[in-house]
């Protein structure tokens, strides 16, 4: 199930919203390593997408070094590549990919800070008593 990018950020709204310290004490380990884990299945999937990536760029370079109606020197083709439909198609989702990835990162930054900020409103209320 794909949800959409408001959907997600709502999400993490509320999982990051404390009602009741002892419970998100307990629960906060675990809202960390879902996200965790999606930022893990991001990155391999990205890996994946250079992967292809590279594999259009030798397809390409090839393409344009040698099959070319035109000869071109190296700074040409590069050029060509990055001007070319196929290239441009494979790289909106890598850029789209490495978005996500940082927004996660910063996602599970902030869950790493809640497990302090929890903490320390834990000792602070039996201070307080």
């Amino acid at each position: 199930m794909k949800i959409s990018s408001q959907e997600f950020k709502d999400k993490v709204a509320s999982d990051l919203k404390i009602d009741d310290l002892g419970k998100e004490n307990l629960t906060n380990h675990a809202k960390q390593l879902f996200y965790l884990q999606l930022l893990i299945e991001s990155r391999f999937y990205l890996h994946k997408l250079e992967k292809l990536k590279d594999a259009v760029y030798q397809k390409l370079y090839h393409h344009y070094k040698f099959e070319f109606n035109h000869e071109l020197r190296g700074a040409e083709i590069e050029i060509y590549i990055r001007a070319n439909e196929e290239y441009k198609k494979i790289n909106q989702p890598i850029r789209e990919k490495e978005a996500e990835i940082d927004y996660l990162e910063e996602i599970v930054k902030m869950f790493q800070n809640r497990n302090f900020s929890i903490k320390n409103a834990i000792d602070l209320q039996k201070l307080e008593k």
